[in-house]
């Protein structure tokens, strides 16, 4: 891992940051590079713009880490008026949830309840539920959570992080319950002994897991900004791709008949989320500094 991603990685945990650079004006002109803007109207505005180009969304709230349960509800009532909007829009009303945004770190069972009901209320729409996976640390009560879930709503997928070397092995576990699965590469700052650290390795990984779902009968959603490993790998998966990365990848793919989504990330607590993403490609930071200085 380079010092400056790691840099990055560990700026994401800084709360004094966290506290004051989602509040200054500079900040906010620096993450529009990655979100439309910190409403759900700005998010359902950028869905429209998307669809003309024929890319379905998926949305998300950004919070995480939650330690209230009046708050871990209020962010499911979000997510139910989310679920809402991009129906009355006309857009594909699936959503993407941190489980610690609905309250993990407090009870996995009000945690579970919360996400039952909003797949509940999605699959009244039509729609999915997507439990995103945070650190490693919670990877064990996560896969616990999607089981729960999955068992009584089949429109709940999980994301999995090819980088954990453990993953090979929860595919295995989950394949029994015909997962729907987003697999990603994995941006949470991890140390070598769990996760593979060099680019090279974690594309290898990346790779395996995803013939290794796909040959298990996984419903897989392949999420990455990574077109070469997605040309080399040439499955029929949806191809997921966040807001604001590789727009022309995007319009190129859903031209050529290739279904693909982007991730539209809302809300007000962006701060760890936007270090993660500077990471993922630590060129963005001066496109950031350029953005944040209004240049």
């Amino acid at each position: 891992m380079s010092v400056l991603r790691s840099t990055l990685l560990g700026l994401s945990r800084n709360h004094w940051l966290g506290k004051r650079l989602p509040n200054s004006a500079a900040g906010r002109r620096a993450a529009r590079k990655f979100m439309p803007g910190e409403r759900l109207e700005d998010a359902i505005e950028a869905g429209k713009r998307l669809q003309k180009d024929h890319i379905a969304v998926v949305l998300t709230e950004l919070g995480e880490d939650i330690t209230d349960a009046a708050d871990a509800q209020r962010a499911a009532q979000s997510y139910e008026l989310a679920l809402d909007a991009l129906a009355e829009a006309g857009l594909d009303t699936h959503v993407s949830v941190k489980p610690t945004h609905l309250g993990l770190h407090l009870d996995p069972g009000d945690t579970a309840e919360r996400i039952s009901a909003l797949a509940e209320k999605a699959a009244s729409l039509n729609g999915m539920v997507f439990v995103d996976m945070e650190g490693s640390n919670l990877v064990d009560r996560t896969l616990e959570l999607y089981e729960t879930v999955k068992r009584r709503h089949p429109n709940v997928g999980l994301c999995l992080q090819a980088y954990l070397k453990r993953t090979p092995a929860d595919v295995e576990r989950l394949l029994p319950l015909q997962p729907r699965i987003r697999l990603v590469k994995g941006t949470y700052r991890e140390h070598a002994e769990i996760a593979f650290q060099s680019r090279r390795d974690v594309s290898d990984a990346y790779e395996r897991v995803a013939r290794q779902l796909v040959a298990g009968g996984a419903d897989v959603r392949l999420a990455s900004q990574d077109v070469d490993l997605l040309r080399r790998l040439d499955l029929d998966c949806e191809i997921q791709m966040m807001y604001g990365v590789r727009a022309a990848d995007q319009r190129r793919l859903a031209a050529g008949g290739k279904r693909v989504r982007v991730l539209i990330s809302y809300g007000s607590e962006w701060f760890a989320w936007y270090m993660r993403r500077l990471a993922e490609r630590p060129a963005n930071l001066w496109f950031a500094i350029r953005a944040a200085v209004g240049s």
